[in-house]
């Protein structure tokens, strides 16, 4: 379950991780679908029942506005450069939100994705941080391209394709930065 992102940063992020695969690394591995905020992931599907019920959260939430900080790394279970998004009220809030529906469900997300361990963040590219592709992600990063402001302005639950199985846009006023 992912929060989908504007078009002009959806647009950005998704140049950086064609310009950076397209450059002959072929170890490198795009994110699984369009540049995301991802929120839970499950180990099977989340059935129709809960995904109504997610879809009526989004019909009832506005955008959040989220704050971008710059460049990460994880090295677990498989390295992934992401960009750093804090943990807001407003995002901290809807990501709870999310997970009492899920759990209330009984479904419980990966380790990683659960409320004391999550990492709000948006990968750019997966499985390499060595040479030529570190030094494009710093040249970006030196540039200012991953620190400001992003909106984040529906939510999408996928399914194994990874088609989505319900995308949802938010609704209501803008919730900017607290």
């Amino acid at each position: 379950m992912v929060g989908g992102l504007d078009e002009e940063t959806t647009g950005l992020f998704t140049e950086v991780t064609n310009v950076l695969i397209g450059a002959g690394r072929e170890e490198l591995t795009a994110p699984i679908w369009s540049p995301h905020l991802t929120f839970q992931l499950f180990d099977r599907a989340l059935p129709l029942a809960v995904r109504e019920e997610l879809q009526r959260l989004a019909e009832r939430t506005a955008p959040v506005t989220l704050e971008l900080r710059g460049l990460g790394f994880f090295r677990w279970p498989r390295p992934v450069a992401y960009v750093t998004v804090v943990r807001t009220f407003w995002l901290d809030h809807l990501f709870h939100q999310i997970a009492e529906v899920t759990a209330h469900a009984g479904f419980r997300p990966r380790p990683n994705y659960e409320a004391d361990r999550w990492v709000p963040h948006i990968s750019l590219v997966l499985d390499d941080h060595r040479g030529q592709t570190l030094r494009a992600l710093r040249a970006w990063e030196e540039r200012g391209l991953f620190v400001g402001s992003a909106m984040m302005n529906r939510l999408v639950v996928l399914g194994e394709e990874p088609k989505p199985l319900l995308e949802e846009r938010f609704s209501g006023e803008l919730r900017a930065r607290r």
